[in-house]
């Protein structure tokens, strides 16, 4: 046991410098699913170039309409609002649609769009509260629902007053001329002839292109309860600008450095691991309970916010160390961490990065001695003398912690830690995240010839449930670009696997050693 011990101890002291490997702007991507790692990459992932103007359209509606629902809005860039949020209140959701819609069909290919005030006492009104937008706090078959917000609807005035909510939408524009695709209720109207998609301005003119309907189009929602009706806004327009400029592209990589698990998860939330917006604390407590979530007449769904960590673990094979930006001191082996020299104390420093937000972290294991966890300024846990559990989970809110997060541990001489676990938790869509669907997928990997990989792979751990039970898949990339089969029999899933990922546990991607 001795000797055991010498080797696991020697195996653990090399610098961290030594180990420098990092793979830049890590890739793993499949053949049926949307790469998010920017603006390019996700309409090009939608957007084929062998499709028409219309398709195009379509496919990039469709996604908004089928990776996002509603809730309290999150505006703090576009990207993060599809791909690290999944959700947002209407007016958000169009402006971020418009933003790709620009980016695909360039300049002025978008514009506001609305209709006129109404009131709920109409027939109108009411067949429209009860509408597409059921998922909203707004919305109810018994429209006294909104007084919880804005105060009760008075029948007798002269002059009733419109209902202070509303929706927001646009229009968009193909084949030269502009149509009504709301991304959000998953709506839009045929044309009398059934052949083309009508702009508001047609809609205005012929109401019965709603009330009776001569073709539907697909319905998204899982709360759309099948019906051509719809809520607009009642005080018209759309919250976005008018004709609006193509942005420039925008790139959010994965870097990942040797000795850390990077984790995403796909239906698996941590409690209260998200961030929510200062106004948020002004919806109802039933709302707010429970997250960010799709609601459908006040039911949860498999719609709701992801979470993913990247976790460092202290091993006896030293490859924790690799991930460490700087440390002194720093002894590992049977007994756990530990100062190398009993007299003096030890530090460590290490970064996490990732092109989400982090919210918090998951930080676990047992200390005999003094110990202090920072983050930045932040004292996120700390130790004198006795022995003490570390538990430190993450709590919602209000503003997010950056893209990186630097953790420094430091410990007073003759202090062992256990079971070490250190995993800031990051907040993620995961419906816009990469993954396997039932059949032959290929998975492609990939990272920048920037990366120092000397000796390095990329492994690469999928986890899913079929109908026959558990599954796992690992594969070893040598080479970057490298394209794999990865074969998923039938799952078990609601509505069905296209819109609900949940079947998939977990992607997990780390740099390893490796000879070549």
């Amino acid at each position: 046991m001795k000797k055991t011990a010498t080797i696991l101890l020697t195996l653990t002291l090399a610098a961290p410098a030594a180990f420098a490997a990092q793979a830049l702007d890590l890739r793993v991507t499949t053949d049926r699913s949307i790469d998010p790692s920017s603006l390019e990459t996700i309409c090009r992932s939608v957007c084929k170039a062998e499709m028409s103007e219309k398709e195009r359209a379509l496919a990039l509606w469709k996604m908004f309409n089928t990776n996002m629902f509603h809730w309290d809005r999150i505006s703090r860039g576009h990207w993060d609002v599809i791909c690290t949020y999944g959700y947002s209140l209407c007016g958000t959701m169009w402006r971020t649609f418009s933003m790709f819609y620009l980016y695909e069909f360039g300049d002025g290919s978008i514009r506001g769009g609305g209709f006129g005030g109404w009131t709920p006492d109409t027939e109108w009104g009411r067949l429209m509260m009860e509408g597409w937008l059921v998922d909203s706090y707004l919305m109810s078959r018994k429209h006294i629902q909104r007084d919880e917000m804005y105060g009760p609807y008075d029948p007798k005035k002269a002059k009733p007053k419109p209902v202070k909510g509303g929706h927001t939408m646009g229009e968009v524009k193909f084949d030269g001329s502009f149509h009504l695709l709301d991304p959000h209720a998953g709506f839009y109207v045929y044309t009398a002839d059934g052949k083309d998609i009508a702009s508001s301005s047609q809609l205005c003119s012929d109401p019965s292109l709603v009330s009776d309907p001569v073709k539907l189009p697909p319905r998204f929602m899982p709360c759309d309860r099948k019906r051509p009706l719809f809520f607009y806004r009642a005080k018209g327009g759309s919250g976005g600008k008018g004709s609006g400029k193509k942005p420039p592209n925008q790139v959010f990589p994965t870097d990942l450095r040797a000795g850390l698990k990077y984790v995403r998860y796909y239906g698996k939330t941590f409690p209260h691991a998200y961030v929510y917006s200062k106004g948020w604390e002004r919806m109802p407590d039933w709302y707010r309970k429970g997250g960010p979530r799709h609601l459908c007449n006040n039911e949860e769904s498999w719609r709701h916010y992801g979470n993913g960590e990247i976790v460092l673990t202290p091993d006896p094979f030293g490859r924790w160390q690799q991930a460490l930006t700087k440390s002194t001191n720093v002894g590992f082996g049977s007994i756990g961490m530990h100062c190398k020299e009993k007299t003096k104390p030890f530090s460590f420093t290490v970064e996490f990065q990732t092109p989400y937000i982090f919210v918090g972290e998951n930080i676990s294991g047992k200390v005999h001695g003094t110990l202090t966890i920072t983050q930045g300024k932040r004292t996120v846990w700390q130790s004198e003398g006795a022995i003490s559990k570390i538990d430190v989970k993450p709590q919602r809110i209000t503003q997010p912690y950056g893209r990186r997060l630097t953790y420094t541990v430091s410990a007073a001489p003759g202090t062992v830690i256990q079971g070490f676990r250190l995993a800031p938790v990051f907040q993620f869509n995961y419906f816009m995240s990469p993954r396997p669907k039932p059949g032959n997928n290929k998975i492609k990997v990939a990272w920048s010839n920037k990366s120092t990989m000397k000796g390095r792979a990329v492994r690469v751990t999928w986890t899913w449930r079929e109908k026959s039970g558990e599954k796992k898949h690992e594969q070893v990339i040598t080479k970057s670009g490298t394209v794999y089969d990865l074969k998923l029999g039938p799952v078990d899933i609601k509505p069905d696997p296209e819109l609900n990922p949940t079947y998939i546990d977990a992607l997990t991607v780390e740099v390893v050693p490796h000879r070549d």
